[in-house]
C-alpha cells in the first residue's frame, strides 16, 4: 500500500513582477524557515520582462518539493484579472495561508512556526500578523514598525488606523477562501486598487486578529520613477480608491454612523482632488452630505459625462 503524501500545513503566496533585484531575498527568507511541518510556496511570475522568472526557475530546480511556480506568458494584472482568486488560492493545499510579496522578505526563521503555534492554540482567531521593518530602497533606511495590540484590531479600526502589513500575515485558509468567493466586486472585478484591506476587514468579521510581537519581515518601499505630474495623478487616484472601498464596505456592512460620516467627508475631499486631475472620471459614489455644493458638483459631473458620451 502506497504511503499517502504529506500535505503542507502552510501555503505561502508570492506575487512577482520585475523583481530581479529583490526576489532572491524573498525566496531565501522563505526557504530558511525552520518548522515542524511541511510548507509550500506558490509563486506567480506575471510575465516579468527582466530576469525574475529565471531566478525563480533556478530555485525551483533546487527545491522542487517546496516551490510550485506559475509562469505567465502575458501580463495578467494589466488585463484586470484577479490573480489570487484565479491562479493562486485554488492551488493552495495548506490549512493556513501566508503571504510574501516578491520585493519583500522574511527575516525571522521561526515566523511560520510562531504563527502556526498561535493559530493552533487560538482556534477562534481568523488570522495573525506581526511587527515588521520598513525599508526605503532609495534612502537605504530601515525603521521598525510595532503593530497595535490585537484588542484594537476591530473591523472599523482595520479600515482606519489599525495597520496590517501583508507580508507578516497568516490566515486560516478555509475562512480566506470563503471570503474571496463571497464578493465579486471586491475580489473578482478589481473595482478597487487594493485587495488586502478588504480581505483583512472581512477576516476580522470572522474572528479576532492575533499579534505575534516579533520583527518577522521587511516591507520594502521602492520609489516610482514616473514623472511628477503622473505621480500626483496616480497618488490621488489611489487615495480616492481607498475611500471608495471604505464607502462600499460601510454601506454594505452597515458600519456605525460616526464611521460613515467620517468616511463620507474624506471621500468627498479625495474625489474633488482627483477630479482636478481627471474631470472625465465617473465616480463610484456621488458627493455626499455637501448640501448645495454637492448637488452642484454632481450636476456638473453628470453634464460633463453626457458631453463625453
Amino acid at each position: 500500500m502506497e504511503e499517502q503524501e504529506e500535505l503542507p500545513l502552510v501555503s505561502i503566496i508570492t506575487l512577482a513582477y520585475n523583481h530581479e533585484n529583490y526576489i532572491r531575498d524573498c525566496l531565501e527568507g522563505i526557504l530558511k524557515q525552520k518548522t515542524s511541518f511541511k510548507f509550500e510556496l506558490i509563486i506567480h511570475d506575471d510575465a516579468s520582462t527582466d530576469n525574475t522568472a529565471n531566478i525563480i526557475k533556478e530555485y525551483e530546480k533546487k527545491y522542487p518539493n517546496v516551490i510550485r511556480p506559475i509562469y505567465q506568458k502575458e501580463n495578467q494584472y494589466s488585463k484586470g484579472i484577479a490573480i489570487g482568486r484565479t491562479f493562486l488560492y485554488p492551488c493552495a493545499k495548506g490549512k493556513y495561508i501566508a503571504f510574501c510579496e516578491g520585493d519583500d522578505y522574511w527575516i525571522d526563521p521561526l515566523k511560520l512556526q510562531k504563527q502556526v503555534d498561535f493559530l493552533e492554540a487560538n482556534k477562534s482567531y481568523s488570522m495573525v500578523h506581526s511587527d515588521f521593518y520598513i525599508y526605503s530602497q532609495d534612502k537605504k533606511e530601515m525603521n521598525e514598525y510595532h503593530v497595535l495590540d490585537s484588542s484594537q484590531a476591530l473591523p472599523e479600526n482595520v479600515l482606519s488606523f489599525y495597520r496590517i502589513q501583508t507580508t507578516t500575515v497568516m490566515a486560516r485558509a478555509n475562512i480566506l477562501l470563503q471570503i474571496i468567493d463571497s464578493d465579486d466586486v471586491l475580489f473578482k472585478k478589481k473595482e478597487f486598487l487594493m485587495g488586502d484591506v478588504p480581505l483583512f476587514f472581512l477576516l476580522s468579521l470572522h474572528g479576532p486578529i492575533g499579534v505575534v510581537n516579533a520583527m518577522t519581515a521587511v516591507y520594502r518601499i521602492i520609489s516610482n520613477s514616473t514623472s511628477h505630474k503622473k505621480r500626483i495623478k496616480e497618488k490621488r487616484r489611489f487615495a480616492l480608491s481607498s475611500m471608495e472601498l471604505r464607502m462600499y464596505l460601510a454601506k454594505k456592512y452597515h458600519l456605525s454612523n460616526d464611521f460613515c460620516i467620517t468616511v463620507s467627508r474624506s471621500y468627498n475631499k479625495r474625489l474633488l482632488a482627483y477630479l482636478l486631475c481627471d474631470i472625465a472620471y465617473a465616480p463610484m459614489f456621488p458627493f455626499e452630505n455637501w448640501g448645495v455644493l454637492g448637488r452642484i458638483l454632481n450636476c456638473c459631473k453628470k453634464n460633463r459625462s453626457n458631453e463625453l458620451m
